[in-house]
């Protein structure tokens, strides 16, 4: 208790006062050093600025960091507090150091200690163990060194990382849910709301094109399946509904809700990707769309902008330049007058005339032929389809439709 208590007047304990507990005396009458009174007056609050950093990058996962040092000329006392940038990851604790006088030697603190004369930009000064540069000074500081005719040296110009920039990215849609739900939930906040409009094009209501087709699959128990691909044209939308097969175990039912899919592209399907012959991908399964609906076979027949593969004055012209390779093939077979040549024989007279159509051209021109769907034709309704010239297939049209 003696050692605790410090018995005795003037005895040394080495044992270093509390600054609260010094204070707390003071204001209860004891005297203390007036050591320290005379720069207190002469300097009152003035304090010198620099920026400073400390090189850690020796470390693992050590970086740059970046600090202000005060050095309060009252009282010889240096506080250090940290800079700190938006986002950059750190703690925002107030000070590295708090205001004290710092040792030349951490190890032997009985030594000297820093003063203003030993920070110099460029310097290094050791804080407990902490190699830091000095690289800038404020105003009030130069016109201080200035005064006492010392140089303080220029601005240390630190060679920065380049600034990257970042961009917003929208991630892929991943097929759940609405491709408009998904882009909401990608704003700029959780609270982000927006009104979903949806296109509608009322002069197709109510148009739906109906496919035939099969799944593309290298599984044997997808060789049998059979699809039925709708496509609404009103809001470009498709549903996939799968017909049941008995004592396969596949039930059927809807194998796509209707909602608008998209293109691996990242565009969305449109009326014009839907032909017979052509291949979607669709929520990664391939479809081979086989053949349509006879609705749906008029209604690309009547839309020669959409459905370029389903007008006959387009086709025409690559027919015309064949038509005495044509007459020539069914001499040449021996079918001058044959009346019962379905698709499959057409597809073989084109091919053999070097005429290249894919499978919905070749529906549309058969379609032509074929007026009262008895899936055969004569060969001499095809070289008739040939020689005649367009206006004549033009006027005949029209006449049908008036009636």
């Amino acid at each position: 208790m003696i050692r605790e208590t410090g018995y005795g007047i003037g005895v040394n304990r080495n044992r270093k006062m509390h600054e609260m507990k010094e204070f707390m005396e003071a204001q209860l009458g004891k005297p203390t050093s007036l050591s320290d009174l005379g720069s207190f007056l002469k300097s009152g609050n003035k304090t010198l600025g620099f920026e400073i950093i400390w090189d850690d990058t020796n470390r693992l996962y050590g970086d740059v960091n970046f600090f202000k040092l005060y050095y309060f000329l009252a009282d010889d006392t240096i506080e250090i507090v940290p800079i700190h940038y938006k986002n950059d990851g750190r703690d925002q604790f107030p000070k590295l150091l708090k205001r004290t006088k710092v040792p030349l030697q951490p190890n032997n603190p009985t030594t000297n200690y820093y003063t203003w004369r030993d920070l110099k930009i460029g310097n290094t000064i050791n804080i407990y163990s902490r190699k830091m540069i000095i690289t800038k000074a404020d105003a009030f500081t130069r016109d201080f060194y200035v005064e006492k005719s010392l140089p303080l040296g220029e601005d240390l110009i630190l060679q920065t990382d380049d600034a990257v920039d970042f961009k917003r990215e929208v991630p892929p849609y991943n097929g759940f849910g609405s491709e408009e739900d998904s882009l909401r939930s990608c704003g700029v906040s959780s609270s982000f709301k927006q009104s979903v409009t949806k296109e509608f094009n009322w002069d197709k209501r109510g148009l739906v094109m109906r496919f035939n087709a099969k799944l593309l699959s290298k599984r044997n128990e997808d060789k049998g399946r059979r699809f039925v691909v709708q496509f609404f044209m009103e809001d470009d939308t498709i549903a996939i509904r799968e017909p049941p097969i008995r004592n396969s175990g596949i039930i059927g039912g809807n194998f796509l809700r209707r909602q608008p899919m998209k293109h691996p592209d990242n565009r969305k399907f449109q009326s014009r990707d839907m032909f017979v012959g052509n291949v979607i991908e669709i929520a990664c399964h391939k479809f081979a769309l086989l053949d349509a609906d006879d609705f749906t076979y008029r209604l690309m027949e009547n839309d020669e902008y959409d459905f370029p593969n389903s007008s006959f004055k387009l086709i025409y012209p690559r027919l015309q330049k064949k038509k005495a390779a044509v007459a020539g093939y069914f001499v040449h077979k021996n079918q001058a007058n044959h009346h019962h040549l379905d698709i499959d024989d057409v597809r073989e007279c084109f091919k053999a005339c070097h005429i290249h159509l894919n499978k919905q051209e070749m529906i549309t021109v058969f379609r032509k032929m074929d007026k009262r769907g008895k899936k055969t034709v004569s060969s001499n309704r095809i070289i008739k389809l040939c020689t005649e010239p367009m206006e004549r297939h033009v006027r005949v049209q029209s006449r049908r439709m008036t009636l």
